[in-house]
């Protein structure tokens, strides 16, 4: 098959799901297009790499062809701000795609939905669309006035781009239930294809050689939190628990990664001379599997806001790969996988008490039921949750559509 991928991120921004598909459909011999921006997320500003590109630029990658385009660029938290950068990427996208004059038999649209549905609208071919965010519809109820208004719109055009598509995808149940409700769209029409993490970068057995002396970092138990660093995460309870086991003279909480709280929490740590909490920087994949590999026990925290119940951060693939065991503050369907796979121990999201306890018990308890909880968790990563697997998956989707 002919595939066109529309992405507003790409690698070598932080977001693998669509490289990582489209890697592997080129492994299963089918060609893939993408159209993307040139990369700027996080921060809004496009990589030094990217500094001199023109407007458009052409790429291969991993046997991927990857078509950059030159879009508005915005990372604010401003509704008009934030549809101008995606309506920017839109219409650029499918003007470039439809000069390609390409004849694709399946086109896949990641979050930003409008142009997979404009070039299926265009061409008639089928129209796949993966949801991982309920942006605009989280701050519907929120937002007033200018704001408000275009949040309502986004939402409209969000179920018309919804409706229009033969299937969409995401990654959890509690996704899938939530689109359904808020849109309006058949459970019947949404597919449940998980994400997964790179084999080759997380995975225990090409991590294992490595040692704490590389990051610094002591002899004894070692908590580590890796990704991003937000509100999202719930981090502030994470220092808060540490700063009750100064006590444990052997315990290290590692928090890696960049983001909006991470000034915010280190400023926190000196001032309640949480001494036992180490900040790294944020670290490229391969330094952050081996960060993993080392580590003893790998902290999950999510905000206990309910919009959190569905999602399921992908780090928790990286997690699993990594062989570790995994403490889970979380709610819903992230604390279900743990569950349910015996992977880790979960409890309630930002309660500083339990997670203390929870780490007391794991540096004081038995180490081998840790070690079956890393073993079982890199188990899954290799039988549930494996790249190869899930694009396969993908691939009888696409195959399905384009016999419609």
């Amino acid at each position: 098959m002919k595939l066109l991928f529309f992405s507003m991120w790409y690698t070598p921004e932080p977001v693998g799901k669509p490289h990582s598909l489209a890697r592997e459909l080129t492994r299963l011999g089918h060609s893939v297009t993408v159209i993307t921006g040139f990369p700027n997320y996080p921060q809004g500003e496009i990589y030094p790499n990217y500094h001199s590109a023109k407007l458009i630029a052409f790429e291969y990658e991993d046997g991927v062809r990857i078509i950059r385009i030159r879009t508005l660029i915005d990372r604010s938290s401003n509704a008009f701000r934030r549809m101008g950068a995606m309506l920017s990427y839109s219409i650029t996208a499918i003007i470039v795609s439809l000069i390609l004059s390409d004849r694709y038999d399946v086109v896949w649209s990641y979050q930003i939905g409008l142009p997979g549905m404009l070039y299926s609208v265009f061409t008639g071919k089928p129209h796949l669309h993966e949801v991982q965010d309920l942006w605009p519809a989280w701050g519907e109820g929120s937002l007033r006035g200018f704001n408000g208004i275009l949040t309502r719109l986004l939402v409209a055009s969000q179920r018309f781009i919804y409706i229009q598509a033969r299937k969409l995808s995401t990654i959890s149940s509690g996704f899938a239930l939530a689109v359904s409700s808020i849109y309006g769209i058949s459970l019947s029409k949404i597919i449940i294809l998980p994400n997964w993490a790179e084999s080759d970068i997380y995975s225990r057995d090409s991590q294992i050689w490595h040692s704490r002396t590389e990051f610094g970092l002591p002899e004894g138990f070692i908590v580590t939190y890796g990704g991003n660093v937000g509100t999202a995460q719930g981090l502030i309870a994470l220092v808060d628990a540490a700063a009750c086991l100064k006590d444990i003279s052997d315990l290290t909480v590692v928090i890696a990664g960049e983001g909006v709280e991470k000034l915010r929490l280190v400023e926190h740590a000196k001032d309640i001379n949480s001494c036992n909490v180490v900040f790294l920087p944020k670290l490229p994949p391969g330094t952050m599997g081996a960060l993993l590999s080392i580590s003893d026990l790998l902290y999950l925290g999510l905000s206990k806001e309910t919009k959190y119940k569905m999602t399921i951060p992908s780090k928790t693939y990286a997690y699993l790969s990594s062989g570790k065991p995994i403490l889970a503050a979380v709610a819903g369907d992230t604390a279900e996988l743990v569950t349910k796979y015996g992977v880790g121990v979960v409890i309630p999201p930002e309660d500083v008490a339990a997670i203390a306890s929870a780490i007391k018990k794991a540096v004081l308890g038995n180490r081998s039921d840790l070690k079956k909880m890393g073993d079982q968790a890199y188990y899954i990563s290799k039988t549930e949750y494996s790249g190869p697997l899930i694009a396969k998956c993908y691939e009888n989707t696409f195959l399905s559509l384009k016999h419609i």
